[in-house]
């Protein structure tokens, strides 16, 4: 998959190692787990974000070098207040395409912290398939029978429906196998949010310690679309490949939700939602973007507002077309 705009060297080598390593010869060379289920899905190769001309030598870690030191500037992204003010919630909105500014809105909320909720699945399978937790997307775990609030969670899951469903006990039973050690080293080595996992490897993403900002959630999921994160490329390409999507006429948004609502005696948190991920345009990634909103108290009213608030703002900065917002 290719920019939608000019890119550094570092997405250039990056588009050079997906077409070389495609997932399906990926799956064939890479180590052995024992799931339940022995089934293995050969994903579409991993997508790539830079000119298929783009055929130079590059050294990766000087482009590296180069990527991480060009500061990006911000510009006020028109409309999001109006967009905002309408839904009724606070929060913060930034989104990146190409090489140009980031477009935000939100003010210091787009740096300030906050729990990463169910967004943290995204690097939890990472990490669970770099650890040889998990062997793909067809990896697949028995309920343990336990009824919970949402229906679509009390069955089996595989990774993909998990990840459709934001199925915490999943992830949670993943977390328990990586184990604390790999979980904190791995986080270290992502640069995600203050990487702190406290005693509870199976509830940190949901109550804390761990926290990210708007800021930090968009450019981990910006390195994830570009093939830059410390991971293999197997395990990217997974994890794109499950991540939940909705159609928008010419343009797929493939996106990760994730709301706290902090209700235990004397937290005082006010609860929060998110919406990450990236519009594709066929085999163009056409921007990336983190949303964070907060306000009213009760849980539904934040996740309701998250899908037609950023399918509005992705109109109002052009990426999606008219009318998506509503």
């Amino acid at each position: 998959m290719r920019s939608a705009t000019t890119t550094s060297s570092l997405s250039i080598s990056a588009a050079r190692r997906a077409a070389r390593l495609g997932l399906a010869s990926a799956l064939a060379s890479a180590p052995a787990c024992t799931p339940k289920t022995d089934r293995a899905e050969a994903s579409p190769p991993a997508p790539a974000t830079a000119s298929d001309a783009a055929d130079a030598p590059v050294d990766d870690e000087a482009a590296a070098r180069v990527e991480e030191a060009r500061p990006r500037g911000r510009t006020p992204l028109a409309g999001a207040a109006e967009r905002f003010a309408a839904a009724g919630v606070d929060g913060a909105f930034i989104l990146r395409r190409g090489d140009g500014d980031d477009q935000v809105f939100g003010g210091e909320l787009v740096d300030a912290r906050r729990v990463p909720c169910s967004t943290f699945k995204i690097a939890n399978a990472l990490i669970a398939v770099e650890e040889g937790v998990v062997d793909g997307p067809d990896f697949t775990l028995e309920w343990d029978g336990v009824k919970r609030w949402s229906d679509a969670w009390n069955r089996d899951h595989d990774l993909r429906s998990a990840m459709e469903v934001s199925a915490v006990w999943y992830f949670q039973e993943l977390a328990r196998r990586i184990g604390a050690a790999a979980m904190a080293s791995r986080l270290a080595a992502l640069d995600y949010g203050n990487a702190e996992i406290g005693d509870a490897v199976d509830m940190f993403w949901l109550v804390g310690p761990l926290e990210i900002s708007a800021a930090e959630e968009l450019e981990f999921v910006d390195r994830l679309v570009r093939g830059a994160l410390p991971v293999s490329e197997r395990a990217a390409a997974i994890v794109r490949d499950v991540m939940p999507t909705r159609e928008f006429g010419a343009a797929r948004v493939r996106a990760k939700t994730g709301t706290c609502v902090f209700d235990d005696d004397g937290d005082d948190r006010p609860p929060h939602a998110w919406l990450v991920g990236w519009v594709e345009r066929g085999d163009v990634v056409d921007g990336t973007f983190a949303l964070m909103v907060t306000g009213p108290a009760q849980f539904e009213p934040l996740t309701r507002v998250r899908w037609p608030l950023v399918a509005g703002l992705l109109e109002d900065a052009g990426v999606l077309a008219a009318g998506a917002g509503g």
